[in-house]
């Protein structure tokens, strides 16, 4: 059985910069060579953003490279779809991150587990793993 998963932004963050903030079950399931790893398009829009505003200072060092990063990883990149764009805007809940309602639609539409420890995620109909 293929595990698939979607990373949430700090956890692609974590990842290439401080790995020791993942769980160690959240290390072993992206390194598995059997899971499909997934990264939105959103993630990386949201990471530039705070990037450019400064709020992401640790990633200076790597955003210029981030597509050799993925390809070195072995993880896919999701693009954002008009499915995914119309759930993420027509979703109830109160949660108004834009990035998070994104991952979250995604997650649904592409059945994929995202792996976050972002409690805010948990009102969405979203499987999450940590």
């Amino acid at each position: 059985m293929v595990n698939r998963y979607l990373l949430d932004t700090h956890a692609l963050i974590w990842w290439w910069t401080e790995p020791e903030k993942l769980s160690p079950k959240v290390i072993q399931a992206i390194s598995n060579p059997s899971s499909e790893v997934y990264v939105s398009s959103a993630t990386i829009w949201e990471i530039a953003t705070k990037y450019r505003k400064g709020k992401l200072t640790q990633v200076e060092g790597i955003f210029n490279h981030y597509v050799k990063l993925l390809e070195d990883d072995d993880f896919t990149a999701l693009d954002i779809t008009l499915s995914h764009a119309a759930i993420a805007g027509l979703f109830s809940q109160q949660h108004q991150d834009p990035f998070d309602r994104m991952l979250a639609a995604q997650s649904i539409l592409e059945n994929l587990t995202l792996i976050s420890c972002d409690s805010a995620l948990s009102q969405f109909p979203v499987q999450i793993y940590w």
